[in-house]
């Protein structure tokens, strides 16, 4: 906060405020694509809940199995998710390891707010002045400023869909899986606390 007098005795006051948060944790784990793919890989009988397996090379099948979807073929997910993983900070630093809980965070989130104030001639002892608030005034200046960014949630993010097995028996057997070869890791949601606001008041003391 500042104090000035451009306007003689009648201070102004400007106050910023930064502030910057560290994003949220979230876990990649396996959704239920089908009937036949249940989502629980550890089958420890719920779904959604199970951090993914990040291949070594996502082209591999020996490493992970694409079924076809729709007119998107395994061969075009496989390369899909091998650029998801390579594009991705977390995902690429634990290639061959199953995600430890809460290892991924959503990006960091800065915003910046903007007050000005000035103090308004009366009588005596009355006092008046006006104010006008900027909230999230970077992104008036830039537009990609001030805007939080997440993977889709801030908890559990479903990245792979299970789609079957490679056989009955579970023993022997390998998951099949499918992937949105559109998703993107991180989004901006349409909400208002992502673009600039302004507003003003007027205090009067007697």
């Amino acid at each position: 906060t500042r104090t000035v007098t451009p306007f003689g005795d009648l201070a102004t006051d400007i106050s910023f405020f930064l502030q910057r948060v560290s994003g949220p944790p979230f876990d990649y784990v396996y959704g239920a694509g089908s009937a036949s793919g249940s989502g629980d890989l550890n089958a420890d009988g719920r779904q959604g809940n199970d951090l993914i397996y990040v291949p070594r090379d996502a082209r591999d099948p020996a490493e992970i199995r694409f079924n076809p979807s729709g007119t998107i073929t395994a061969a075009q997910q496989a390369d899909a998710f091998e650029r998801y993983i390579t594009s991705s900070k977390c995902l690429s630093a634990h290639r061959g390891e199953i995600l430890g809980r809460n290892v991924c965070r959503n990006p960091t989130q800065t915003t910046i707010d903007l007050s000005l104030r000035q103090n308004l001639p009366l009588f005596g002892r009355q006092r008046a002045s006006v104010q006008l608030d900027f909230f999230n005034v970077g992104n008036a200046i830039n537009a990609d400023f001030g805007k939080i960014r997440s993977a889709g949630g801030f908890n559990n993010v479903n990245i792979l869909s299970h789609v079957g097995q490679t056989a009955i028996d579970p023993k022997i057997a390998d998951p099949i899986f499918t992937f949105n070869v559109n998703q993107r890791e991180f989004t901006t949601g349409d909400v208002a606390t992502n673009y600039w606001r302004a507003q003003m008041s007027f205090r009067y003391s007697f």
